[in-house]
């Protein structure tokens, strides 16, 4: 069964947050962060992680538009497809938010029950 996983930066180090994502093979991390930018952790701020990611091999894509846990999501179908075929083509990807507890945040109470009626396994990091 193909798997996304998910993941909340939260106040992690950017070292610690890269190492997990090394370690479970990530290539691509989709933010879906309404507003990408965090005044308490400023490497993540959308500049400073694409940069770290860059560095570490792995993909950034900003889905926050269209997946966030604010707004109104345009194209929300669409995109949730999108990153769905991701995986499908092979892609190790990470769907990435603030929260650190999955079971606080849209990761969990908006985008997992789409990943799960695409077929997907969810694992959350």
């Amino acid at each position: 069964m193909n798997t996304i996983f998910t993941i909340g930066h939260s106040v992690r180090a950017i070292s610690e947050f890269l190492q997990i994502l090394q370690k479970n093979e990530i290539d691509t991390l989709v933010d879906v962060r309404t507003f990408p930018k965090s005044r308490f952790c400023p490497q993540y701020n959308q500049k400073a992680l694409s940069d770290e990611l860059s560095k570490a091999y792995i993909t950034y894509i900003f889905k926050g538009k269209n997946l966030g846990g604010r707004g109104e999501n345009i194209d929300y179908d669409k995109t949730i497809n999108g990153v769905m075929e991701l995986v499908y083509w092979g892609k190790r990807v990470c769907v990435m938010c603030s929260e650190r507890d999955y079971k606080k945040c849209h990761r969990h109470t908006v985008l997992e029950s789409s990943f799960i009626k695409g077929g997907l396994k969810i694992t959350h990091l």
